[in-house]
C-alpha cells in the first residue's frame, strides 16, 4: 500500500530536512559492501541484496516524495513555495556533501508531472530558479557526468555520492570488458578498474556527520514509498489542466530514476504506462 504524502510531511525546515536526509542516506550508503554491489550488478533483478535494494527503494521513494509534495498543494502560491523549499533542500544537500540527495531533488522536480506546471514555475523566485539550474548542470550526464565527477574528486568524507553512478560505472566495468584477453591472459586492466571503483566507494563511506538524528523525521523518511506515476499525473492535471493531452511528455529535461529492484515495491516505482522522457538507470544486466 502506498503511503500518502500530506502537507505535514513537507513541513521540516529545508536545512533540518537536509541534515536528517543526509544522516539517513549516509547510514544506508555505509551498509553497502563492495561485494554486495558486485553481486547485485552481476545478478541483475534476480538478486535481492538488502543493502543495495534499500538504496534503490529509497531513491525512488524520495524522488516521488519531492514531486508529490509539490503536487498535493492546490493553492498556486503555496505550491510555488513548496517548489522553492524543495530547491532549498537540494542545495542544502549539496552543501552537506549529499549529492545523492541533490540528485533526488533534481529528479523529483524534473518529473513531467511537476515540470509541466508552467504557471507554478513562473512564480518561482529567480534566485531559486538559478540555484536549481545550477543543480541540474552539476548532476547532468553530459560528457559522462563530467561536472559531477570533477566535484567528487574534491570532496572528502563524510559524504553521500550519487549511488546510481556506482551502479552504472560498475555495470560498464563488468560487462563491457572480457575477463580474459584474446591471448588467453587475464584481463588485468579490468581487474584494476574494478578495484579502483570499489576502493573509491569504500573510501567515501568513511567518516560520520556531527549531527543528531531526529526520530520523528527519521521515521518519516523510513516510511516513504514511491507514488504511482498515474497518481502524479492526475494531481498535476488537477492543478493545471493540459492544453493538449499528453503533450507535456515531450519535455527534454534530464532526470533520473533508479530501477531494477525486484522487491514488492517495484511495481509502484515511477515507471507506469506513460513514457516520460527521464533517463533510467537499471541494474537489470543480461
Amino acid at each position: 500500500m502506498q503511503r500518502s504524502v500530506t502537507p505535514l510531511d513537507c513541513t521540516p525546515h529545508p536545512l533540518e530536512l537536509a541534515r536528517q536526509l543526509t544522516l539517513y542516506e549516509h547510514d544506508l550508503f555505509k551498509r553497502v559492501r563492495a561485494l554486495d554491489l558486485v553481486h547485485k550488478v552481476k545478478s541483475g533483478e534476480a538478486a535481492t541484496v538488502a543493502s543495495v535494494s534499500a538504496m534503490i527503494r529509497h531513491f525512488n521513494a524520495m524522488t516521488s516524495f519531492v514531486a508529490a509534495c509539490v503536487l498535493q498543494e492546490t493553492d498556486r502560491e503555496r505550491r510555488v513555495a513548496l517548489v522553492q523549499k524543495m530547491i532549498a533542500l537540494g542545495h542544502r544537500c549539496y552543501t552537506l556533501g549529499n549529492l545523492n540527495g541533490a540528485m533526488e531533488v533534481v529528479a523529483g522536480l524534473g518529473l513531467t508531472p511537476v515540470r509541466r506546471l508552467t504557471e507554478t514555475w513562473a512564480g518561482v523566485d529567480p534566485a531559486a530558479r538559478k540555484a536549481f539550474t545550477g543543480l541540474e548542470r552539476l548532476m547532468s550526464a553530459e560528457r559522462n557526468f563530467h561536472r559531477y565527477r570533477a566535484l567528487l574528486r574534491k570532496l572528502r568524507p563524510p559524504m553521500v555520492p550519487y549511488f546510481g553512478l556506482y551502479l552504472r560505472d560498475l555495470t560498464m566495468t563488468l560487462h563491457s570488458n572480457q575477463d580474459t584477453l584474446r591471448c588467453g591472459m587475464l584481463n588485468t586492466g579490468k581487474l584494476r578498474d574494478l578495484s579502483v571503483l570499489l576502493e573509491d566507494m569504500e573510501a567515501r563511506q568513511q567518516g560520520s556527520y556531527p549531527l543528531i538524528v531526529l526520530p520523528n523525521v527519521r521515521a518519516m523518511l523510513q516510511g516513504l514509498a514511491p507514488v504511482d506515476e498515474d497518481v502524479l499525473f492526475e494531481r498535476s492535471y488537477a492543478v493545471q489542466p493540459p492544453s493538449h493531452l499528453r503533450k507535456a511528455s515531450s519535455t527534454s529535461f534530464f532526470g533520473f530514476r533508479l530501477t531494477g529492484d525486484s522487491d514488492s515495491n517495484s511495481s509502484n516505482s515511477l515507471r507506469g504506462r506513460r513514457a516520460s522522457r527521464h533517463r533510467t538507470l537499471s541494474t537489470n544486466v543480461k
